[in-house]
Formats: structure tokens, C-alpha cells, sequence
């Protein structure tokens, strides 16, 4: 923000480069390039928000990495993943803010109902859609005939070798 590189080029005028970049922990390169507009950020009048807000909402979800987290784990270990299954572990791993979630609603019900919903757009809004059964998808007997067909004409033109 504004306010912390003022204060860095506040506290580090003065001293060497190696000197400031070690003690307020930032990089040279960025230390450079503040010095080099200083004017530009402390003649900076503007709101601080405009340059401090990032674009979109606010995530609900506080505990957002760990829950990405359990879901990567559900699929990979070729388990099914729910609504239910991410309530439950959030039941489970997270009963605090669960309560405090649970407070603002009329009643259990539509509680869970809002979890749910809740959970299904936050896996929509990170990438994981339904997945759902394709119809291109062979039955294992087909793939058995079509297995041992192959083996037999391999069997006749290469078993010369």
C-alpha cells in the first residue's frame, strides 16, 4: 500500500541499499524501484482503497485453501465429492465458524440449505464441475472382444518373430 512504501522510504532515507533492504525485509529490486518514484508515491493524493482493493467480492469461505485442499484429496483418492461430503468436513474441522455461520439463519434447515448452496458455488467458482456419465464410454465386454480380437491378430502377424 501507499502507507507502508512511505513509511519504508521514510525509514530507510539515508542508508545504503544492502542496509534497508535488510532491515525492513523487502526486496532491492522493489526498494529500487520505490526510490526511483518516490515523488509519484508521496505526492499521491487519491483514495488508498482504489489501489488496495482487489477486483471481485469479498471470499466467504475463510478457511478456502484447506477446503481446495480435502477437495483435490476427495478426488484424487477416487472418492465421490458432495456438497454433503465438504459440510461434513467443514462439521468437522471448522465447528467454530460453522456456529457463527449457522446464527444469522432463521432455522437449522434453511442453515443447511445456504451451506450447501454456499459450497457448491465456492467448488463452481474453483473449478470443479459436476462430474457426470458419459455416454461414450464402453461396457467392459465390448473391451474384452475388442482386447482379445487384438491379441489374435497380433498373435498371427508377429509370431514369427
Amino acid at each position: 500500500s501507499m502507507k507502508k512504501k512511505r513509511a519504508v522510504l521514510r525509514a530507510t532515507e539515508g542508508m545504503s541499499e544492502r542496509g534497508a533492504t535488510r532491515t525492513q525485509g523487502i526486496p532491492r529490486w522493489t526498494l529500487n524501484d520505490w526510490r526511483k518514484s518516490a515523488d509519484d508515491i508521496f505526492d499521491y493524493k487519491g483514495s488508498e482503497k482504489t489501489l488496495s482493493r482487489t477486483p471481485g467480492r469479498r471470499e466467504l469461505v475463510p478457511f478456502g485453501i484447506e477446503l481446495i485442499t480435502f477437495m483435490k484429496d476427495t478426488r484424487r483418492d477416487s472418492e465421490v465429492l458432495t456438497a454433503k461430503t465438504m459440510a461434513s468436513f467443514v462439521r468437522d474441522v471448522y465447528p467454530d465458524w460453522l456456529e457463527s455461520y449457522i446464527q444469522g439463519k432463521k432455522d437449522t434447515a434453511t442453515a443447511y440449505e445456504s451451506l450447501l448452496r454456499l459450497l457448491r458455488r465456492f467448488a463452481y467458482r474453483h473449478g470443479f464441475v459436476q462430474r457426470t456419465p458419459s455416454g461414450l464410454k464402453e461396457k467392459l465386454s465390448d473391451l474384452i472382444v475388442v482386447r482379445d480380437e487384438f491379441a489374435q491378430s497380433f498373435k498371427k502377424t508377429y509370431s514369427g518373430f
